[in-house]
């Protein structure tokens, strides 16, 4: 017998009611941006913040929605902003409020097409495929977030053929052959997992845009690097190289056995590269300058790490005018090692300091600007996406660069456009790659079979 306290069946009742309201407003997305009425209305809502959490829109973002001309286009423009179940349920509320009849034909609607019976939809080959034998439905990575998850969904004969023929409709001639070429020495990586590195290779390459854009193309490269890797990262080495690799690595002889300085173009600022350095009877001034050189690339890290905290410091005394108050603000200040987005689990962002207001609960991103980036009239570019994905990740509206000069920054909602080519490098890529690499393995396995 199984016992639920009254707080895990409230929980668990509240954890149905979110995933209802996801299920339903995704389901019905299309037939619901068509027929709502009085967005504004909604948008109200939303930007109403409670006792313990913040509003889902900002200021910023209510504006531009309310500028949208038609009911449509604000709509279209919320939707992009539901990136938590609370933002879900809220909506799911307001429709059942503001739209009753629409929502009361969206249901009926779905209880006919639950009590509908599966059928059968012809394939290429002529014959009957019942839709019940596989999950033909294409994935997202909300729920395909792992290389298990996404391996199920691709080893069903029918998504396999299926994303193996797009793939080759969409590759050039001889690229296919190519691409299978390529697999024959890889090997999946461990795990589905994308950080900042990911997401700014990903939007900044632009292979995979014209592969999106383009019929013809070319295989974009990067899904190789980022999900597969070599079978066998290392070569095998000779006997020689072995023992060579065990008696640590050998000093480079310069021509004619002599121990010359440094070149003038690499010398050491503050170094007197004429002196020589002397190892076992020998003179050897390049070992004496890659010593002070890695001397003074640590004392270079330190500097750095120093001046961060410099400016840290300050924005803590500017906020706080005592010292009482400076420490309030400096114990709101977190470092989040690892953040997972609840949505997305494959997406992490690393080493996050947070700062939550104690007066409004308001928490906001801090990235520490030595660079004093934020004088420029335009950031640059890896600065918005950095930006950008840690408060996506973190659920956070709000960053603030702290430097000479400091600047918050809001969160773009266009920042969406950049997950969403995350999820079609997995889905379109990758997953048809998949289909290939496995179809591969079976090639070589069957191979043992003739070749016996």
């Amino acid at each position: 017998l199984i016992l639920f306290s009254i707080t895990d069946l409230c929980a668990l009742r509240r954890n149905m009611v979110q995933s209802e309201a996801e299920c339903f407003l995704n389901g019905y997305q299309s037939e619901i941006i068509q027929r709502v009425r009085n967005v504004d209305s909604l948008v109200d809502i939303l930007s109403e913040r409670s006792d313990s959490e913040p509003s889902i829109l900002t200021k910023e973002m209510a504006s531009r929605i309310r500028a949208e001309r038609t009911e449509q286009e604000k709509m279209r423009q919320v939707y992009d902003h539901l990136n938590s179940s609370r933002a879900y349920v809220l909506t799911a509320q307001w429709l059942e409020e503001s739209e009753p009849d629409m929502i009361e034909d969206l249901k009926n609607k779905s209880d006919a097409d639950l009590e509908a019976p599966a059928h059968k939809r012809p394939r290429k080959d002529g014959k009957d495929v019942d839709e019940t034998d596989c999950d033909s439905n294409k994935p997202n990575l909300k729920t395909h977030f792992t290389f298990a998850k996404l391996e199920e969904w691709v080893s069903c004969p029918e998504n396999s053929q299926h994303l193996i023929d797009e793939l080759e409709n969409k590759l050039g001639d001889g690229q296919m052959e190519a691409l299978k070429e390529k697999l024959k020495d890889k090997k999946l990586k461990k795990s589905l997992c994308f950080g900042i590195s990911e997401v700014k290779k990903i939007d900044s390459n632009q292979k995979l845009k014209i592969f999106f854009q383009a019929q013809g193309a070319e295989f974009p490269t990067l899904a190789l690097d980022l999900f597969f890797m070599r079978e066998r990262e290392l070569p095998l080495q000779s006997a020689q190289e072995q023992q060579t690799n065990k008696q640590g690595p050998m000093e480079v002889q310069r021509p004619n056995g002599e121990h010359k300085a440094p070149p003038e173009d690499v010398a050491m600022t503050g170094v007197d590269n004429s002196k020589p350095y002397t190892v076992e009877g020998k003179t050897n001034h390049w070992k004496y300058w890659a010593a002070r050189r890695s001397n003074q690339t640590r004392e270079l890290k330190v500097n750095k790490v120093n001046e961060r905290y410099r400016l840290l410091r300050e924005w803590v005394k500017n906020k706080g005018h005592t010292e009482e108050e400076a420490k309030n603000i400096l114990g709101c200040i977190s470092i989040e090692n690892q953040v997972q987005h609840r949505e997305y689990p494959c997406f992490i962002a690393e080493k996050v300091m947070v700062y939550a207001d104690p007066q409004t609960g308001e928490r906001q991103i801090i990235v520490i600007d030595e660079k004093n980036v934020a004088a420029k009239k335009a950031l640059p570019k890896e600065i918005r996406i950095l930006l950008n994905y840690q408060m996506w990740v973190c659920g956070v509206q709000t960053a603030v660069l702290i430097g000479r000069e400091g600047k918050v920054i809001n969160y773009d909602p266009a920042f969406a456009e950049t997950i969403r080519l995350v999820e079609r490098l997995v889905l379109e890529v990758f997953g048809p790659s998949l289909a290939v690499f496995k179809r591969v393995q079976r090639e070589r396995l069957n191979s043992l079979i003739g070749n016996h």
